[in-house]
């Protein structure tokens, strides 16, 4: 199945690396848009943001299915967007966000 992620940096980003499953995602578009092939089970991304007070927007939606499935974000009480900010007092975050995909 396909799915679209989409990063939405704030000016404040100096720089970003996100991967998926331990793999480097390149070949963004001026949107900022991908299309990744994701199957049903577990992934994460794991990110790395630079710059005090930067804000990075993660979306990740179904593209082009007819039967699209769910995609949850573990810990449950995050959702779609994910925003990852990086506080005023440091240079940079870095983190793991775990999602799972419905079959």
């Amino acid at each position: 199945m396909l799915y679209e992620l989409k990063v939405e940096p704030s000016d404040d980003v100096q720089d970003w690396a996100i991967f998926l499953n331990k793999i480097p995602v390149l070949g963004f578009n001026d949107d900022g848009e991908i299309t990744l092939p994701l199957m049903p089970g577990e992934h994460f991304f794991y990110y790395v943001v630079f710059g005090a007070g930067a804000k990075l927007k993660l979306t990740l939606s179904p593209k082009g299915d007819d039967d699209p499935k769910p995609i949850i974000i573990v810990p449950a009480h995050s959702k779609w967007p994910f925003t990852v900010e990086v506080p005023d007092d440091r240079t940079q975050s870095r983190d793991r966000l775990y999602f799972v995909i419905g079959e």
